[in-house]
């Protein structure tokens, strides 16, 4: 009896430690151990073809998508480029007081289109300037989260260090094919 006591134990620590390996593994590939580095470059100039939300962050990404399957099906845009706007911060703002932008950037080979899309969806123009910078991998929706819980805090520590706004809003571009999120402050 003791023997086959023994040998459960054996088997429940291995599949312990199995499954405590895939998991950070798994956390490591979406982002869990990358190195959240700052700097400062210049961005933007990019057209956004977007819908402004109020309310709840988590709606963004359902209208990135609504944005983009309208683009593909409707105008034969494609995009690789989805992104988000967040203007207020979450901790001091109720949930249904929240104000953000989602959608896609479009490449200029569509500017032709921007009349036609003008009629759907808010049209403009990216500010081009000097942002806060962090790039983090986007492997998935885990990256998102990973991303918020990383980088907002390194954000937040360079925007008080280089003398920028603590409520500058806050822009997310994920690159598809580059496999990353890009973070602007």
């Amino acid at each position: 009896m003791e023997e086959h006591l023994m040998k459960l134990l054996i088997g429940i620590i291995l599949a312990s430690a199995v499954f405590l390996t895939i998991l950070v593994i798994f956390l490591g590939i979406h982002g869990l151990f990358t190195k959240v580095k700052a700097d400062i470059r210049k961005g933007g100039g990019e057209k956004a073809v977007l819908r402004a939300i109020k309310g709840d962050y988590k709606q963004c990404g359902k209208i990135m998508n609504e944005v983009y399957y309208s683009l593909l099906q409707n105008y034969g845009i494609e995009t690789t480029l989805g992104f988000a706007v967040y203007f207020d911060n979450p901790k001091n703002t109720l949930k249904e007081n929240l104000r953000s932008e989602a959608g896609c950037i479009i490449d200029s080979q569509y500017f032709d289109k921007i009349q036609e899309l003008e009629k759907s969806f808010i049209v403009k123009n990216i500010e081009q300037k000097e942002y806060i910078t962090v790039e983090f991998p986007y492997k998935g929706q885990l990256s998102v989260l990973l991303g918020i819980i990383k980088v907002y805090p390194v954000l937040e520590k360079e925007a008080q260090k280089n003398g920028y706004r603590a409520d500058a809003p806050i822009m997310e571009i994920y690159d598809v094919p580059g496999k990353k999120i890009i973070y602007r402050k």
